[in-house]
């Protein structure tokens, strides 16, 4: 009776440890997971700022030819899509919290549908220039969260007093040298009735 005792505390005893010794290695590998995850996350808000600042770049280069179309139109549009910065994004949205990867989930969006219509040669309306004044916006976004001013990114439709500010930052873009800056008052008061058309409040 002892011997039969013994031996099924020692089974006992010895399963508690197997499943105390998997648990500890099942909580290992989720801590150096998370830990994984964490570092990548660090990585890519560091990276964010560059990838925000490119994203500028090539939108301001874009608003200038829109512009330039729409006030000449012997003004021809040849831009392209940000393809190694949407895949940057892309790369960044499994390391994120829910609402950050929403947020550059519908940023991508609105990337896609925007040159999509572009490329389609669809009538270069100033519905285009809303648009991009709209991504514009969201990049903003980028620079706060990288900096950590905010914890996550949040999105939300642009509305229609910060569409006018981006609109007068993109004026206020410098030209390339020996490109004419055009003040005419015609295209900024036609973007600016547009905004209120399309952004009521």
């Amino acid at each position: 009776m002892i011997i039969i005792t013994l031996s099924t505390w020692q089974t006992l005893i010895s399963g508690m440890l197997a499943l105390l010794a998997a648990y500890l290695t099942i909580r290992t590998m989720n801590k150096n997971h998370h830990d994984l995850l964490e570092r990548k996350r660090l990585a890519f808000k560091g990276n964010l700022h560059l990838i925000a600042t490119q994203l500028c770049s090539i939108y301001e280069k874009h608003y200038i030819e829109i512009e330039n179309a729409l006030i000449d139109e012997k003004s021809a549009v040849n831009i392209s899509f940000p393809e190694k910065e949407i895949q940057s994004l892309l790369q960044g949205i499994e390391f994120l919290d829910n609402s950050s990867a929403q947020y550059i989930d519908k940023f991508i969006e609105l990337n896609q549908v925007f040159y999509a219509r572009l490329k389609r040669n669809q009538a270069l309306g100033y519905e285009k220039v809303i648009d991009l004044l709209e991504l514009y916006a969201l990049v903003e976004n980028f620079f706060d969260y990288s900096r950590g001013e905010t914890s996550s990114l949040i999105y939300q439709r642009i509305k229609n007093a910060k569409l006018h500010s981006t609109f007068r930052v993109l004026e206020g873009v410098q030209r390339p040298l020996g490109t004419a800056r055009h003040l005419n008052d015609a295209y900024i008061k036609k973007v600016a009735d547009t905004i209120n058309q399309l952004r009521p409040t």
